[in-house]
């Protein structure tokens, strides 16, 4: 017969969990063996000692030692509040850090046995400490178990909600931060439920995580290679991003030349500057290089497509649909559908002159935005800026000459 736990006083939370881990021990040994002889009396009658003493580091300890006796006998409620105690315990102990550090230690010990009571026990555990750096290193245990014990999913909502804050909330460094990231990526990806979302979420994680290696040694950037091969392979498998403005950093152009990242890197660039033509040629000499990224040869042609229809937004005037199909490789009457389906992506605006057999786009997103864009994006503000003040000076001449006119007004604007 089992007994069942409550919540109560600190101490006598302390007797409650130690019993009941000593009946836990008592159980299946002889109904003739004297109690006072039994495992369990005497593991119970030990921690009254310890308790009486005030001994809590030593209480610990022992409670630990039978972590896999409680995970594997006790009952769920039980469970539950044994983990509380035992979680609240840590922070009562003088050495609070080498306590916390024991109980998560005990908690991910096994990842096929109690995973979510495990999991949870880390995240109470996180919750009780109050030291930053302390709370740090439990959530990067907590982390690593969820992954290990294919419970990432559990993880996505908290990672979600938390990620911005935490950086400052535990006074973390840029290199406690990256680490952070790339470890919470690393989660997200493992995660076997809502997978695009979680592989969405990673990507954004890595991409922060890069952004910071910005003033980085090149020793500490040469760290981050497998992350920087992570984010290109993310980008490119991803049927919904057409935009990577990591490829300049020193993070991605380590990859070039790499011999295991190198062919990734080469894909990756004729995505943001090749031609359908180009990444044809790459594909017959590189057949591997798809399976590397996470992604088929049709899958990576589909969006080589899509992005080559982005450099229509070089063209002032329209362009001969011909054209277009000659640079996507398509066949008769397959051009019209893509031009569309990028449309529909809010990759560009166009409108279609059937007649005229030409596409006119009115607006197209960059593949990458660097210093180029940059420069004409100031380029196009300062023309603005420019034509705006022409035109002030235009009204505000013929305000005081008495000749202005709406018609000379509205002729000026649209010159």
């Amino acid at each position: 017969m089992s007994s069942h736990l409550v919540e109560r006083a600190e101490e006598d939370s302390y007797t409650a969990v130690s019993q009941h881990v000593g009946t836990l021990l008592n159980e299946g040994e002889a109904e003739t063996t004297e109690l006072a002889d039994t495992p369990g009396s005497q593991f119970a009658a030990d921690c009254m000692t310890l308790i009486s003493e005030g001994r809590l580091a030593d209480l610990l300890s022992r409670l630990l030692s039978k972590a896999e006796v409680i995970f594997s006998k006790a009952q769920d409620k039980d469970l539950e509040c044994c983990i509380h105690v035992i979680c609240h315990l840590a922070a009562r102990v003088p050495d609070a850090p080498a306590a916390a550090e024991s109980v998560a230690q005990a908690l991910s010990a096994k990842v096929d046995a109690q995973q979510e009571a495990r999991l949870q026990g880390l995240g109470q555990l996180f919750n009780v400490v109050t030291d930053s750096t302390l709370q740090y290193h439990v959530l990067l245990e907590l982390l690593k178990f969820s992954k290990a014990s294919g419970q990432a999913h559990a993880m996505m909502p908290i990672i979600r909600a938390n990620m911005e804050s935490w950086p400052t909330d535990l006074n973390l460094s840029p290199q406690q931060t990256r680490t952070l990231y790339q470890l919470s990526a690393d989660v997200l990806r493992s995660s076997k439920r809502k997978v695009k979302t979680a592989q969405r979420d990673a990507y954004k994680l890595t991409l922060k995580m890069l952004e910071s290696l910005d003033r980085a040694s090149p020793a500490e950037v040469a760290q981050y290679k497998g992350a920087a091969a992570a984010a290109a392979a993310d980008f490119i498998k991803s049927p919904d991003a057409f935009q990577f403005d990591m490829a300049a950093t020193p993070a991605v152009q380590q990859l070039q030349g790499d011999s295991q990242h190198g062919p990734l890197f080469q894909l990756l660039q004729l995505l943001l500057s090749g031609s359908v033509q180009d990444f044809q040629a790459f594909a017959e000499e590189n057949p591997g290089v798809f399976e590397a990224a996470g992604t088929s040869q049709e899958e990576a042609l589909t969006k080589m497509r899509l992005m080559a229809l982005l450099g229509l937004g070089a063209h002032p005037h329209p362009v001969p649909l011909a054209d277009v199909q000659a640079s996507l490789k398509v066949g008769d009457g397959e051009v019209e559908a893509w031009i569309v389906r990028a449309v529909g992506k809010k990759l560009l605006d166009a409108k279609m002159d059937q007649t005229a057999g030409t596409v006119a786009v009115t607006r197209c997103s960059h593949r990458s935005f660097g210093p180029s864009q940059w420069l004409e994006l100031s380029d196009r503000l300062a023309l603005w800026k420019a034509n705006v003040s022409g035109v002030r000076a235009l009204v505000s001449e013929q305000a005081a000459n008495g000749t202005g006119s709406l018609p000379a007004m509205q002729a000026a604007i649209r010159a």
